[in-house]
């Protein structure tokens, strides 16, 4: 009966060895992408925003640079990425084609230039003018249109 517990002792021990040996040969196959945004004076950029896009799958994810510029997104899958900075008075700017790796780091620098000033255009609606199926031109009616409908 002795026998019988030192056998099932030695074979617990052995296959917990045997697990932990398994477990620690497991790495992981996600990767990062991390890096630093400048403006054309070399300081950094704070608050910009980062985008990380995954081109294969759709997949996004976005980051905010921080007080020394940098950005990093961690727990990405391999595949190919493209990532777009924006920032307050600079041109986006966007880098494409990039490859990670199985548990591979990219690390990415953005030299932003000042930005354009942009436009803005600005669209209202407006009432019909011309009812289309009369031919006739109606000029802006101040009566409410159910006051028509006696």
């Amino acid at each position: 009966m002795h026998s019988n517990n030192l056998r099932s002792m030695l074979f617990a021990a052995g296959a917990m060895f045997t697990l932990a040996a398994c477990l620690f040969g497991q790495g992981t196959t996600l990767g990062s992408i991390v890096g630093t945004v400048t403006d054309p004076s070399g300081s950094s950029v704070p608050n910009a925003n980062v985008r990380v896009l995954n081109t294969g799958t759709g997949v996004a994810r976005e980051v905010v640079t921080d007080e020394r510029g940098s950005f990093s997104v961690v727990s990405l899958i391999p595949g190919m990425y493209s990532v777009e900075v924006t920032a307050p008075s600079f041109q986006k700017q966007t880098q494409e084609n990039l490859r990670l790796d199985v548990s591979g780091t990219l690390n990415l620098t953005f030299h932003l230039t000042v930005g354009q000033i942009t436009e803005t255009v600005s669209v209202q609606a407006e009432a019909e003018l011309l009812k289309s199926t009369e031919g006739v031109i109606s000029p802006p009616s101040t009566t409410p249109r159910w006051w028509n409908c006696r």
